[in-house]
């Protein structure tokens, strides 16, 4: 009998489902978890800088509005000047923005106090040489505490004439000093009631824009 041929060999395809989408991610695991242990560090991280960087304005503000209250004109005036800065922080929130804000009130008062018994117009109703509260908002109403110490501190307040035979002058109320407190603390509060969007009284405006002596 003739040989039989072996068959011939036979090609078999094995159909299978495309593996699960997690099985191809398998090996970038330890990756992603590097990935997102980084995320989670650099998030606390944040969160505790700002927390840190928060205390610090804190603390600097605190030592701003003391010294804004000192009795030495000097170093009010650099307390002024330091709510100033603070003001325009980003780390600041409204409330705190309104507190510092307070610390300004006392030089305003006491400067509205004085323009109205010196005939200044500043946007509030001068009734017997006293300073009303403003026509259009309350910053300008006079505290009993401000109106004394005006009526202690003010110079005199008639005219004093010159020994060359010129126009009388009128004697600042404020000695340059107080007078630099007073701007300080306008253009403090103009800043602040920028960051607040709150209109400011002219007159505090008029005050900011004055040079001091």
């Amino acid at each position: 009998m003739p040989p039989i041929p072996s068959p011939s060999p036979l090609d078999v395809v094995v159909h299978t489902d495309p593996a699960p989408w997690w099985q191809t991610l398998a090996p970038y695991a330890p990756l992603l978890a590097a990935i997102i242990a980084a995320w989670i560090a650099w998030q606390t991280l944040k969160e505790r800088s700002r927390a840190d960087n928060q205390a610090e304005w804190w603390r600097r503000a605190q030592w701003a509005i003391d010294s804004s209250l000192s009795s030495d004109p000097d170093q009010a005036e650099m307390g002024q000047k330091a709510i100033e800065v603070l003001g325009r922080s980003k780390l600041a929130a409204e409330e705190e923005l309104e507190l510092l804000k307070v610390a300004t009130a006392d030089p305003l008062e006491v400067f509205e106090a004085e323009s109205a018994l010196g005939g200044v117009d500043t946007g509030s109703r001068v009734v017997d040489g006293a300073a009303g509260r403003p026509d259009n908002d309350g910053e300008g109403e006079m505290t009993a505490q401000a109106s004394r110490r005006v009526t202690t501190s003010m110079t005199e307040k008639a005219p004093v004439p010159k020994s060359d035979g010129a126009a009388p002058v009128r004697r600042r109320s404020s000695s340059s000093r107080d007078r630099r407190v007073q701007i300080a603390a306008a253009k403090a509060r103009v800043t602040l009631d920028r960051r607040l969007r709150v209109d400011t009284p002219k007159w505090i405006i008029d005050l900011a824009n004055e040079k001091a002596s």
